[in-house]
């Protein structure tokens, strides 16, 4: 006898069950679309149509929004570009005119402290004066001293030679020789 094995045959029981599984299989397929007519394809083809209708004019509104609010934007910015412009003029002049008042007050202070110095320099010259002034007040309160105490015939020789006239009294002829030499009489109490 031959070992091998008989080869399968063919389940006709799972045939006829599978045919039954198919043949309620393509029952169902009444309820496809394309066998209906199309009338669902067109039914939610004209939902999507108008969806699509609908969704055109949302985004037709929000173009036209986006559009208005980027001329405000637009003109906001153009608004605000001004004025920097504006606030940066303005800010150069106060600039220019802080320096132009930096440049006086410097230029001020210069000529205080030269005038502070000249000041300076005339305290000195104040004070020397007044020490010469004193001197002279001295040398003329001398002179007056001397004056007074001269005797008749020296008050006349000395007019002489001041070419002062000689006649008066002695108070006259010592005041006239006084007012001859520079002095200013003074009478001494």
């Amino acid at each position: 006898m031959d070992a091998r094995e008989a080869p399968r045959q063919p389940n006709f029981d799972t045939i006829s069950d599978s045919f039954g599984a198919l043949s309620q299989q393509f029952a169902l397929c009444g309820n496809l679309p394309a066998v209906d007519s199309g009338a669902r394809i067109h039914e939610t083809l004209q939902a999507i149509l108008q969806q699509n209708a609908q969704m055109n004019r949302k985004l037709t509104d929000l173009d036209r929004k986006v559009t208005d609010m980027d001329r405000k934007f637009t003109a906001s910015i153009q608004n605000l570009d001004r004025k920097v412009t504006d606030l940066d003029r303005k800010v150069t002049d106060l600039d220019r005119k802080v320096t132009d008042l930096d440049r006086k007050v410097t230029d001020l202070d210069r000529k205080v402290t030269d005038l502070d110095r000249k000041v300076t320099d005339l305290d000195g010259k104040v004070t020397d004066l007044d020490g010469k002034v004193t001197d002279l007040d001295r040398k003329v309160t001398v002179i007056d001293l001397n004056c007074v105490r001269l005797r008749a015939p020296e008050v006349d020789r000395l007019l002489y030679h001041l070419g002062q006239s000689r006649a008066g009294s002695a108070s006259a002829k010592k005041q006239r020789l006084i007012f001859a030499s520079g002095s200013v009489w003074q009478e001494r109490t």
